[in-house]
């Protein structure tokens, strides 16, 4: 049977530290103006928690209702 990966807290929140360099560094090379940065980052950071807590729910739904 499959079986989820069982994660603790601490690790689990090393996400938002590797998401906020990702967003920063990839702001950085994309905006004109270096004053734009802090916004464009902190937009992308929460697309991207977002994003990530939609697939999250999504597979959680999906392993409630056809595995269990």
């Amino acid at each position: 049977m499959l079986e989820p990966l069982h994660l603790d807290g601490g690790r689990l929140w090393l996400v938002l530290p590797l998401c906020a360099s990702i967003a920063v560094v990839y702001k950085t090379t994309k905006v004109r103006e270096l004053r734009d940065v802090p916004l464009a980052a902190l937009l992308l950071f929460v697309t991207i928690i977002g994003g990530m807590a939609v697939v999250v729910a999504s597979l959680y739904l999906l392993i409630t209702i056809f595995i269990r």
